[in-house]
């Protein structure tokens, strides 16, 4: 939250949170203590939130849940969520119908966790905030021109996938 709180264009347009699915199985309606823990992480955060997607598989229990999630958020934030149920594939073509890509979200079709882009992304501000701490006149953006993450009107040159998703 730290790191997207210090781009310009982030506090401007709000961040995006994805809810989705995992291997987990032994799901459970959180207790008290948990959604105050939620409660107060959600009213320090210094972004302003664009949008909720919770996806969900298309169970009785998800379907309770989600009851109790409209039931309990408060109104500035039931305007913001959207529900998504359904199996995978279906709960990917209803993110991308809000412009999500799909592709870029941390998990595989099994539900595993995929890393490497996580590892690469915490490579990449280690070294932008080593750059900082070395030379604190400069702002770390100015690292060697890097672009840790394109806006709108960056334009990228590259061959693969990856890049059209931008």
């Amino acid at each position: 939250m730290t790191v997207a709180a210090e781009c310009e264009q982030t506090q401007k347009n709000g961040i995006v949170w994805v809810l989705w699915p995992g291997k987990k199985q032994n799901m459970k309606i959180p207790d008290a203590e948990e959604r105050e823990c939620c409660d107060r992480s959600y009213k320090s955060m210094p972004l302003r939130l664009s949008a909720f997607h919770f996806c969900w598989p298309n169970t009785p229990f998800f379907q309770l849940i989600r009851s109790f999630f409209v039931l309990v958020m408060g109104s500035k934030i039931r305007v913001r969520a959207n529900f998504h149920v359904g199996g995978r594939q279906e709960l990917a073509y209803k993110l991308m119908g809000f412009g999500i890509p799909t592709q870029i979200l941390p998990t595989t079709e099994s539900g595993a966790i995929k890393t490497k882009n996580h590892a690469q992304w915490l490579k990449t501000r280690q070294l932008l905030e080593q750059h900082a701490f070395n030379n604190p006149t400069t702002q770390p953006a100015t690292l060697v021109g890097a672009i840790e993450c394109p806006a709108l009107n960056d334009v990228l040159y590259e061959r693969t996938k990856p890049c059209n998703f931008h």
